[in-house]
């Protein structure tokens, strides 16, 4: 009877052993999040290749054409979209006192980024020339990429934007 007492505690033993171990294998805990996915934008004066601060920097989605994000370039001339995911994307870049870039009809460049790249890059703002002014405002409903004209009466300048 005591033989089998310990066969039958043997086996139990055996059994919880073989379930505890097929259990901690079939959830894997080591699987760590993708590391992040980030772009850094440096905007600089094409005339001096100084930093320009206070530049609107706009990230779009190259597939769908859609903004992502918009920040507004630091001091020392970066723009840091955090976490953005890999994909492919292009950028617009507005700044007082700069040509827009792209300028006109020209299209913006994609390039791609890999999950967990940085992707860096400088992008190089040509000066206006002449008398200028500027836009200042808010666009109602909030929303990004909109082209935001405005015209003097007396001059017949036009100034155009596209809002953040």
């Amino acid at each position: 009877m005591l033989k089998g007492s310990i066969r039958l505690f043997i086996s139990y033993l055996l059994f919880t052993v073989v379930i505890l171990t097929v259990t901690d294998c079939s959830s894997d805990k080591s699987v760590e999040p993708p590391p992040p996915t980030n772009v850094q934008i440096m905007v600089k004066s094409a005339l001096d290749s100084s930093a320009v601060s206070g530049a609107n920097v706009v990230l779009y989605n190259a597939n769908s054409g859609e903004s992502i994000l918009r920040v507004t370039s630091g001091s020392d001339g970066s723009a840091a979209f955090n976490d953005v995911g890999s994909g492919s994307f292009y950028v617009k870049i507005a700044a007082q006192s700069f040509k827009e870039l792209p300028q006109g009809s020209v299209s913006p460049v994609p390039f791609s980024v890999s999950s967990g790249q940085t992707y860096s890059q400088s992008y190089y703002l040509d000066t206006l020339q002449g008398i200028y002014g500027q836009i200042d405002g808010n666009v109602d409903p909030a929303q990004s990429g909109f082209l935001v004209v405005s015209s003097s009466g007396s001059g017949g300048s036009e100034l155009h934007s596209y809002s953040g």
